[in-house]
């Protein structure tokens, strides 16, 4: 089984799994599966302890807090990282990211979130 721990800027993301077969039954060849994988959501499994401490990301100020945690689902860059697949089991991909390839969380359906400035 395939361990890693993300260190310094980097954040580890699960990618979402992606369909083999369209809703019309084609199967997908493996190389399609791979292109539709860069689809780019995915659930945070572990940051680095550097991630986001950075004065350009509002570290030292107050009231300053990590963009995401472990747990939470994300967007990221579509082309960015390295993937890691372990060798013993196909389907357990991990991505290794730079923090500021995490663009935005997904939230749940029917909850807002509250920007600092006042905007939703």
């Amino acid at each position: 089984m395939l361990k890693v721990k993300a260190i310094g800027f980097r954040v580890h993301v699960k990618p979402d799994p992606v369909e083999e077969v369209t809703q019309g039954g084609i199967i997908l060849a493996k190389n399609k599966v791979r292109e539709q994988a860069e689809i780019s959501k995915g659930t945070v499994v572990d940051i680095g302890s550097l991630a986001w401490k950075n004065a350009l990301y509002g570290h030292g100020t107050e009231g300053w807090e990590p963009w995401c945690k472990v747990g939470d689902r994300v967007f990221y860059s579509k082309y960015a990282g390295k993937m890691l697949i372990d060798s013993e089991d196909d389907n357990n991909v991990i991505l290794v990211l730079n923090d500021e390839d995490i663009h935005c969380l997904i939230l749940e359906d029917g909850k807002e979130e509250v920007l600092d400035d006042g905007h939703q």
